[in-house]
């Protein structure tokens, strides 16, 4: 009897394929940030305003898995409304209604590999699709450390 090689190769290259596209590093247990209260700050730069916007405020993260965040921004400039977000490559995608345009601020947050603290970088979107420069600064700092 014989075996095609793919048989036998085949079950040990899907792990490795796998650990090639986890951009992160971390596994999906570990990168999902605890819940409570992290504040806010950034800088946007819209594409049709002259002055960058300064953002302050807390992020509040109510539930946190592998996959999901979810939450409420109590940041000026944001609409209050609930936050939902999700996993997306490597970081959460966490909108934001900005409430001077009818716009949206797209936050990617993110726990480096071996790091406590989050990461963050966002984008502006225009209601006619056009995409702002990243935030000159976004940070988030857990409260109660």
């Amino acid at each position: 009897m014989r075996v095609r090689p793919s048989l036998l190769i085949g079950p040990l290259l899907v792990p490795l394929i796998a650990l090639a596209c986890s951009e992160d590093g971390l596994a999906p247990g570990d990168r999902a940030p605890a819940a409570g209260n992290y504040v806010f700050y950034g800088e946007l730069q819209r594409p049709d305003a002259i002055q960058r916007d300064t953002l302050s405020g807390v992020l509040v993260i109510t539930r946190a898995t592998p996959d999901s965040l979810a939450g409420s921004w109590q940041v000026t400039g944001y609409d209050a409304g609930t936050a939902r977000g999700f996993w997306n490559v490597d970081a959460y995608v966490l909108p934001a209604r900005f409430t001077a345009t009818a716009g949206t601020v797209n936050h990617r947050i993110r726990r480096e590999d071996g790091a406590t603290e989050l990461s963050c970088t966002a984008s502006y979107t225009a209601p006619s699709d056009t995409i702002g420069e990243r935030f000159a600064v976004c940070s988030l700092e857990r409260l109660g450390n």
